[in-house]
């Protein structure tokens, strides 16, 4: 037999002691008993990796910017709710990095866009504008009718 030392919350070690006294079990075949159970569960296939999600980020965050200058004027938003309208797929199946690349793709275009905005088909020239960072660190952005 191994020997493992855990540390664990305190408020986990009394949840998995009451537990355990609920099944009549001593605390230690309680826990081996759970973590033999964790472990026979089928393991569900994982998500694409980002490495194998065939990807342009500057596409991605073109397809976004076109999407943002419809998304309604004066209402705040982030780069990942525009992206859930595009109907591509989850935002979360790109890890982090990517998700980084394509929210500093998107600040570029931002930020080299004319200051006459866009001209969209309803007639309406639209621009997006930065607003601010939020405490996660998210850019915030929002839609403004410049014309």
């Amino acid at each position: 037999m191994i020997t493992v030392t855990l540390s664990f919350h305190e408020n986990t070690i009394a949840d998995l002691v009451k537990a355990a006294i609920s099944q009549g079990l001593d605390f230690n075949k309680y826990v081996e008993m759970r973590l033999n159970a964790d472990l026979d569960q089928a393991v569900e296939e994982e998500p694409e990796s980002s490495a194998s999600v065939s990807l342009d980020v500057e596409e991605i965050a073109k397809d976004v910017f076109q999407e943002a200058l419809h998304h309604p004027a004066e209402k705040p938003y982030l780069v990942e709710k525009i992206y859930s309208r595009l109907n591509k797929g989850e935002w979360s199946r790109f890890d982090r990095g990517v998700r980084i690349m394509i929210g500093k793709a998107f600040k570029r275009l931002v930020d080299v866009q004319l200051a006459g905005g866009t001209q969209l088909d309803h007639g309406y020239q639209m621009r997006v504008r930065f607003l601010k960072k939020t405490p996660q660190n998210q850019a915030l952005y929002q839609t403004e009718r410049v014309g």
